[in-house]
């Protein structure tokens, strides 16, 4: 079943955001998700995903995101880090680059790429489990895994064994390096309304990388409560 907008870990289009702005996010954010179900289904196959999917879009962001749709309809493994950043350039860094353009911003791409991505990895190692059961893909770098261990087995299981929650900690020590610099972004927008959402959305990144430092994702799905949402949206008002 399809993800909406309020079960996404970060803010799609807060209330905050311009009317005008708010609906052309909300537009990307649909057709985005539209691709992206079709990316995951379970029941068709790489040659109907394929189909199903536009080759190009006029949208630059949108024609970008589709290159990940591709590579998902064909790609269940990846082999190292880079690998994974490669893909995270298409299926998560469009969605930041989008909302810089939509709001007239020059600069600060990078950093949101950094952020864009950071959030891609937290998804993944959120629904590591599931993405293997489902649609048979895991997306955890095969050069963090022991010699001797699969991914397979280990995500068989019901609570993770220790080389799976090592590879989980390698991963988030690469991702709170990540996101060191990415404090620095929101000085960087000028708009005040696209300035709250970046650091609610920074915030949100830092406390679910916490959370799945200390919890378990194959016992059960880690994720931000009501409560931390709005605590986080509550600090979103003040300097960081």
């Amino acid at each position: 079943m399809s993800k909406t907008a309020n079960q996404e870990n970060f803010p799609v289009a807060s209330l905050l955001l311009a009317p005008n702005v708010r609906q052309q996010v909300m537009e990307f954010y649909q057709l985005a998700r539209c691709w992206d179900d079709i990316a995951d289904s379970p029941t068709l196959s790489p040659e109907e995903k394929h189909n199903e999917l536009p080759d190009e879009w006029e949208n630059p962001f949108l024609n970008d995101l589709l290159v990940a749709f591709h590579q998902d309809a064909d790609q269940n493994r990846y082999e190292n880090w880079q690998d994974l950043m490669d893909y995270c350039q298409y299926s998560a860094n469009p969605v930041g680059r989008f909302l810089l353009n939509v709001h007239g911003e020059s600069g600060g791409e990078t950093l949101s790429d950094s952020l864009c991505s950071v959030l891609q990895i937290l998804n993944h190692l959120q629904d590591c489990q599931k993405d293997f059961q489902v649609m048979n893909r895991i997306y955890l770098p095969l050069e963090f895994l022991p010699e001797g261990e699969s991914y397979e087995n280990l995500l068989s299981q019901s609570s993770c064994a220790l080389p799976l929650r090592n590879v989980l900690n390698i991963c988030l020590d690469r991702v709170d390096e990540m996101l060191k610099p990415v404090f620095n972004l929101p000085s960087q927008i000028k708009n005040k309304r696209l300035r709250y959402q970046c650091k609610v959305t920074l915030l949100c990144a830092v406390a679910l990388a916490g959370r799945l430092r200390c919890q378990d994702p194959l016992a059960r799905r880690v994720e931000l409560g009501t409560f931390d949402k709005f605590l986080i949206a509550y600090k979103g008002f003040y300097p960081l």
